[in-house]
């Protein structure tokens, strides 16, 4: 006789368990619906009118917005602004919340809250506030950084760093990379505590030193960790920052400091033209996208385990 492999059968206890599942997830899969994959359609749908943001009416002209934006030369400087700040911001904020994450580790419980509260301290102040602060600290006239260089005998040195084109964006770059290292610091913290001692202990029992055990051993047990933290950092680069640039310079001076995301909020709600704006959105989502795909690729290797 063939063997006949028994249908499973659902008592009633698991027919409600799974319907309370589903009435738990429905839901908060409508309402993830609504706030993040709805807006998607809709951007793309708006981005084919011409449209003012302040009238009903909006007249179709299909792809006519994303031929402008192919002939407007400042969408081109924005772009290369964006790649620029994603390439450094995300070399600096891993580099640097890898390097604090390893000194945290193998700090004392004491020491590891203390620099875990310094290090967060950024991430409790929304992104306009921190902006505001560094405002005030470039402030030629009564800013801190101008009056730290002058009590140093470095005079010479003192400038109004966000009026000139060529010290504006790495004066905005800074407190970005400030107010991002101390959550990947902890992601990566999160990431060290949970390998287990014996691996360490192990390599360190071999004879290597602690940086060899943290590139051969540590470093590649965090690979996914690392790849969490690189799509937040590519996603918030251009998703986030430009409230710094919003705030600090508005994409000035001469333009030396114009993202997609602070261009796209000058045509929406300064020009009015927000089927434009909606156009430079989609761009700017696209772009978020591909760099997130491409990053992650390039990282993408065996994953390796521990028990």
């Amino acid at each position: 006789m063939q063997g006949h492999t028994p249908t499973p059968v659902f008592s009633v206890r698991d027919k409600r368990n799974l319907l309370f599942i589903i009435l738990g997830l429905v839901p908060a899969a409508a309402l993830a619906f609504w706030l993040h994959i709805l807006p998607v359609f809709q951007g793309l749908y708006l981005s084919l009118f011409r449209w003012s943001g302040l009238s009903p009416k909006r007249k179709f002209v299909g792809l006519a917005n994303f031929r402008a934006l192919a002939n407007d030369s400042l969408v081109w400087k924005a772009l290369g602004h964006d790649v620029y700040m994603v390439v450094f911001r995300l070399t600096a904020v891993i580099v640097l919340a890898l390097l604090f994450a390893g000194i945290l580790h193998f700090s004392s419980r004491r020491k590891q809250k203390i620099v875990q509260g310094l290090f967060f301290f950024p991430n409790v102040l929304s992104v306009a506030v921190v902006g505001i602060i560094f405002t005030f600290i470039y402030n030629p006239s009564i800013g801190a950084l101008n009056a730290i260089l002058t009590n140093l005998g470095l005079e010479n040195l003192t400038q109004a760093w966000l009026g000139n084109p060529k010290t504006a964006f790495p004066a905005v770059l800074f407190p970005t990379v400030w107010g991002a290292v101390g959550y990947q610091m902890l992601l990566l913290f999160a990431g060290m505590s949970s390998i287990p001692k014996a691996y360490t202990e192990v390599a360190l029992l071999e004879g290597a030193t602690r940086i060899q055990e943290f590139f051969q051993v540590t470093l590649p047990l965090l690979r996914n960790v690392v790849k969490t933290c690189v799509s937040l950092v590519v996603i918030n680069t251009l998703n986030r920052t430009f409230i710094f640039i919003r705030v600090m310079t508005k994409g000035g001076p001469n333009d030396a400091t114009e993202v997609l995301g602070n261009y796209m909020f000058y045509q929406g709600f300064e020009n009015f033209k927000f089927g434009y704006a909606t156009s430079i959105a989609v761009i700017n989502f696209t772009l978020a996208l591909v760099l997130t795909f491409v990053v992650t690729r390039l990282l993408k290797k065996e994953n390796l385990e521990y028990a």
